[in-house]
């Protein structure tokens, strides 16, 4: 889905399982202008990010070199004749339901005009825990370079 037809929707909730598409669906929605609520989860841990064009920072913006080596390497699904392997882990179900939450609790904060998370919120079922990481626009970030 490209930023076309994007600009028919009030916001993009995303819960995909790899940072490829996650890049591909933030790069449009971003181009489009369209809030994108991004969540993510493995096993215990999870976040979510509100990515509101122009002014916050996008899922790219949060990237560096490392990252982006990594998003180079592509495996198969059975982990032969690959260099790379990175194992799973099971998605575990009240992780899911909390991320799920916060992603909803965004997107109605959005569509009410309220003023959304600005940063990632991190959430950790080990410890119970969620806090703010802090993020900054990139200045040289793609998304951000065109009008």
């Amino acid at each position: 889905m490209g930023p076309q037809e994007m600009r028919g929707y009030d916001l993009v909730l995303g819960c995909l399982d790899n940072v490829a598409a996650r890049l591909h669906l933030n790069a449009n929605s971003y181009h489009a202008r369209v809030p994108y609520v991004d969540g993510g989860t493995d096993g215990f841990r999870g976040k979510v990010q509100v990515v509101t064009p122009p002014v916050s920072p996008c899922l790219q913006c949060a990237m560096n070199r490392s990252h982006f080596k990594v998003l180079e390497r592509r495996f198969s699904c059975t982990g032969r004749d690959t260099v790379f392997y990175q194992p799973k882990m099971a998605a575990e179900i009240t992780t899911t339901s909390v991320i799920a939450a916060v992603q909803v609790r965004e997107a109605v904060k959005i569509l009410s005009g309220a003023e959304p998370i600005r940063h990632l919120m991190h959430y950790d079922g080990f410890s119970g825990s969620s806090h703010i990481l802090e993020l900054e626009r990139d200045p040289g970030c793609s998304n951000h370079l065109l009008p």
